[in-house]
């Protein structure tokens, strides 16, 4: 009798503090209650944000808002998804096929992948286990992982295949393949221009995360006004990356008292540690130019942070977001010169002694980059609409594969199914070996259960 006392006792001191935690504040999960979700990731965990049709976006409200909805990005970023809807329209009667993705083609820096019921697989990966090639894969790994597991509704993610290559040149002998890219030649079509691998992190030119860089930018432009920046045009970079293009901009500043523009070795320590600048002390100046290297250049993306003019000479490679750089008119967001910057100190003498046009040109570029279009909300946008575009002229993924196979348990050969990729959870900590390498779960029988 005593012991049950104590028992009804106990439950009963148990009720009543359950009760003051739903009375005073406190709240429990259930199967149709979500946990909270951090700000960054999902823009329906915010009351402030309406999904309604009078929702607008606010820089510094949604910048890092990785899961806005559909409605939102098109909203948000219109024109965003150009290159999209271009690559989109040269498939659109004649649709990519599973044979096209096999890779043959390449024999490095190449990931094929897919995203299954709204997981992220890799299938292969060709040639990354090493250098930059390494961290540039990994670093568009998780970008992608990351765009899908911000929203909050993963039915508006297809079930997509697709393969990306992580090098400058995804199709340097220009043979017509396709997968997604980092950047292409005007006349090479069937490549689909993806975010590059900076949106994550560039750790090989010490610049760190992109929202790091953004945020450091942020808090550097804080120190004063346009007209009390740096009165000159920075540039730091590698000459042998684009000797022609790059020599012929030290030529053309060499000795200017409006220029400080110098070459950097990267391998020599003594060098960096005297000469590299952060993206935020670029920041300080009033002219940053912008050079292409191998081919694109990764710079450019950051540099459009500050609230800078960027001079550049006409481009010669396209990355996702260049169709928005203007280079005259009321909008014109970029000072253009000649390949041979001939140019160069005639535009300079001008736009320094007309501070009202020059401050013009980098108030647009702080508008339409730092504070919209290369924010982390747009590039998450773009990889959803990316997902669905080439979704809509591709072909539904095989999750499975057929193989044959001893099965331990029934102690026989006999076909069983096998997932074709492993989750990027899973290949993320084992290296970069073939994917499927890593298999301990991933096999299912096809035979009925013999019920032993």
């Amino acid at each position: 009798m005593r012991n049950r006392f104590k028992l009804l006792l106990v439950v009963s001191i148990a009720c009543c503090a359950l009760l003051g935690t739903i009375k005073f504040g406190g709240w429990i999960p259930n199967r149709n209650q979500s946990l909270p979700i951090p700000w960054s990731i999902h823009a329906d965990s915010l009351d402030e944000v309406d999904r309604g049709p009078d929702w607008y976006f606010e820089y510094e409200r949604d910048w890092k808002n990785y899961g806005l909805s559909i409605e939102q990005c098109d909203a948000a970023f219109p024109g965003l998804f150009n290159e999209i809807h271009r690559a989109a329209a040269v498939r659109q009667h004649n649709h990519i096929t599973q044979e096209e993705l096999n890779g043959a083609w390449r024999g490095d820096a190449f990931v094929r992948a897919m995203v299954y019921d709204g997981q992220l697989y890799i299938i292969e990966a060709k040639g990354v286990d090493e250098g930059y090639y390494r961290s540039r894969s990994l670093a568009l790994m998780h970008s992608i992982h990351r765009a899908i597991i911000a929203t909050s509704h993963l039915h508006v993610i297809p079930n997509i295949e697709f393969t990306f290559v992580v090098d400058d040149m995804a199709d340097p002998g220009h043979t017509d393949n396709t997968t997604w890219a980092l950047s292409r030649r005007p006349d090479w079509q069937n490549l689909w221009l993806m975010p590059d691998f900076g949106f994550w992190s560039w750790p090989e030119v010490k610049v760190g995360s992109y929202v790091e860089v953004q945020q450091k930018i942020l808090d550097r432009e804080q120190e004063g006004p346009f007209e009390d920046k740096i009165w000159q045009l920075v540039w730091r970079g590698s000459v042998s990356a684009n000797p022609k293009l790059r020599g012929g901009l030290l030529d053309a500043t060499k000795d200017k008292e409006w220029s400080d523009v110098q070459p950097l070795d990267w391998r020599n320590e003594e060098d960096l540690a005297n000469n590299l600048l952060s993206i935020a002390d670029h920041c300080r100046y009033m002219f940053i130019a912008h050079t292409e290297g191998r081919s694109y250049s990764g710079r450019l993306k950051y540099i459009q942070g500050c609230h800078s003019v960027i001079v550049a000479p006409k481009l010669s490679w396209i990355q996702h977001h260049h169709h928005l750089l203007i280079s005259a008119g009321p909008q014109q967001n970029f000072l253009e010169v000649k390949s041979d910057f001939s140019d160069l100190e005639s535009l300079m003498q001008y736009h320094l002694s007309h501070l009202d046009v020059t401050k013009r040109i980098a108030d647009n570029s702080v508008k339409t980059f730092r504070e919209r279009y290369l924010t982390p909300a747009a590039e998450a946008c773009y990889w959803r609409q990316l997902f669905r575009k080439w979704a809509d002229v591709s072909f539904e993924p095989e999750f499975y594969r057929e193989v044959e196979a001893f099965d331990k348990v029934a102690g026989v050969m006999h076909r069983q199914r096998q997932w074709r990729g492993v989750p990027f959870e899973s290949y993320i900590p084992y290296g970069f070996e073939t994917p499927m390498a890593y298999n301990p779960t991933t096999t299912v029988s096809l035979v009925q259960s013999s019920g032993r």
